[in-house]
């Protein structure tokens, strides 16, 4: 799985892709906590598939989070 993001410093905007990946975390500088609603596009290899991208607002201070598949599907899902 895949997830490309473009971060523009300049004006904050973060453009988005995936390839089967999670959606990433969005913690703004509130706390407020929410999963852009991004496409989920095709694994990578299948060839021939477009993918959809979703540009984002991330206001200074804000965190992009990035995690694995396997944080969220493994076995064991005991987090705390």
């Amino acid at each position: 799985t895949c997830l490309y993001a473009v971060y523009d410093p300049a004006n904050g905007s973060c453009t988005m892709a995936r390839a089967g990946h999670p959606p990433p975390v969005v913690v703004l500088p509130d706390n407020t906590v929410s999963f852009p609603d991004l496409p989920t596009g095709p694994p990578l290899g299948l060839g021939g598939l477009p993918f959809e991208s979703l540009e984002i607002e991330l206001p200074e201070g804000s965190l992009l989070g990035l995690y694995t598949d396997g944080l969220i599907e493994g076995a064991d899902k005991d987090l705390g």
